[in-house]
């Protein structure tokens, strides 16, 4: 029998239990992922936002729903922080009707 973390109804055994976390599936308790690639720092997903935080991170858009920061510029935490706070509210709106 199965004991600690291991002890689920599907994993038999380590290697099942690995597997299944292995890949990622769309979790609505996380609003944004980043990922650090060779020549910049990216943000997903950044949907549409409001004015006038849409236009400040308009020169950052690479693509419908990411933005990216470039290594060799300072990296803009309160801009982030913004962005997180704003994504965060949309969210709460959506989850509360």
């Amino acid at each position: 029998m199965p004991v600690g973390r291991f002890a689920t109804a599907r994993a038999t055994n380590w290697h099942d239990s690995r597997r299944a976390r292995a890949r990622p599936r769309a979790c609505p308790s996380y609003a944004l992922h980043f990922a650090g690639w060779k020549k910049h720092i990216g943000l997903y997903p950044v949907p549409s936002l409001p004015e006038p935080l849409e236009s400040e991170i308009a020169s950052r858009r690479s693509g419908k729903d990411s933005l990216v920061f470039p290594h060799g510029e300072p990296l803009p935490v309160e801009l982030i922080s913004r962005i997180a706070r704003e994504i965060a509210g949309m969210r709460g709106a959506v989850g509360e009707s």
